[in-house]
């Protein structure tokens, strides 16, 4: 989608559409209204842009940051495993935007390379906040997120807090530098 700046440019936004019925007929109402509140409130280079939500009779729409270099996962595919180097660089580029979400008392819940998109310039955002979720006081319940970088609390049900996302980051850098994530089984 093209659209005029603020400065008056044309611009690109990604366009994330999703169909009304769907939502409802999932039950997904306040998950997504969860999502576009917690995206508003996020505003860092290493997490995707959120310009403004839209509706119409059949959908509700995200109009979002452009990103053009593809996801992490799809490159350390194609290289098997990353050098220290750029695995280093990955995760302080992870843990600035874990930053920023922390300061704001949110749990992301959902870090792993597919939701790890590069920009034009090569720099990684963090993307996708439909796992993500407000800590309050006291603890999160909810079973979620993928297996291979679930946190010992989730997994045994003693309730979660923001800390998850610091599992998740060792198994990523662990998944970065040697090809596969710590805990990867059939």
């Amino acid at each position: 989608v093209t659209a005029k700046g603020k400065d008056g440019k044309t611009k690109a936004y990604a366009l994330k559409c999703l169909a009304k019925t769907g939502v409802v007929e999932n039950g997904l109402q306040d998950h997504v209204l969860n999502e576009k509140e917690i995206m508003e409130e996020l505003n860092h280079p290493f997490i995707l842009s959120f310009h403004c939500a839209m509706q119409d009779s059949r959908n509700i729409y995200f109009l979002l940051e452009v990103l053009q270099g593809g996801e992490l996962f799809k490159f350390l595919r194609a290289e098997n495993q990353f050098p220290e180097s750029w695995s280093r660089f990955y995760a302080a580029s992870v843990v600035l935007a874990f930053c920023q979400i922390h300061a704001r008392k949110i749990a992301y819940r959902d870090l792993k390379p597919e939701n790890l998109v590069m920009d034009s310039d090569g720099y990684l955002k963090v993307v996708d906040f439909g796992l993500a979720k407000r800590v309050e006081n006291g603890k999160l319940w909810t079973l979620c997120g993928t297996p291979d970088y679930l946190a010992p609390e989730v997994i045994l049900n003693e309730g979660h807090d923001k800390a998850v996302d610091y599992w998740a980051l060792g198994v990523l850098m662990y998944e970065l530098v040697s090809g596969s994530p710590p805990f990867y089984a059939d």
